[in-house]
């Protein structure tokens, strides 16, 4: 496959490069998982497994954290954090999600990419390198360094769901 990526017109140039890589690695995610029944999203090969169902899950949770962290700039709603709170790695152990068809995930997927995406687009160049301190004054990178670090965290995901459907 011959895959270039480059700057989306609807974004400032760096950003739209950006948009291209989001884009192409999750339809990566989609295409992996799309005909998945939900037997096979909710099976745990040991007691310390996650499920492919939590993993997609958690791609959309990490996502969204950033959303309302980065780009909205407010917490959890009350329903959100019911919605994502179980896909976040300190509550994926207790094993909350499961039940729901691929039609779901890739929903989540696609909607919090969507609201990603919307708010990427009032955004110039600038906004990628604005350094992030937190509130005890930690420097925890800039915008991009924390993007591409939940694209990664993505990437990894997609591994282990190769390795977990080869298992089944």
């Amino acid at each position: 496959m011959n895959m270039i990526f480059q700057s989306n017109k609807d974004y400032d140039y760096q950003i739209g490069i950006l948009v291209c890589e989001m884009e192409y690695i999750r339809n990566e995610t989609i295409n992996l998982t799309n005909t998945l029944s939900i037997k096979e999203l909710d099976y745990h090969f040991d007691k310390n497994a996650n499920s492919i169902g939590s993993l997609l899950m958690h791609i959309s949770a990490l996502e969204f954290k950033f959303l309302l962290n980065f780009l909205l700039k407010r917490p959890f709603s009350l329903k959100e954090r019911e919605k994502f709170g179980p896909a976040m790695p300190s509550l994926m152990h207790q094993r909350l999600i499961k039940g729901n068809n691929i039609e779901y995930y890739i929903n989540e997927l696609k909607l919090v990419r969507e609201q990603t995406c919307i708010e990427l687009k009032k955004l110039s160049d600038d906004w990628l390198s604005k350094e992030i301190i937190s509130s005890d004054e930690k420097n925890l990178g800039n915008h991009l360094y924390l993007k591409k670090h939940i694209l990664y965290d993505e990437i990894s995901h997609q591994g282990q769901i190769k390795m977990m459907i080869k298992r089944l």
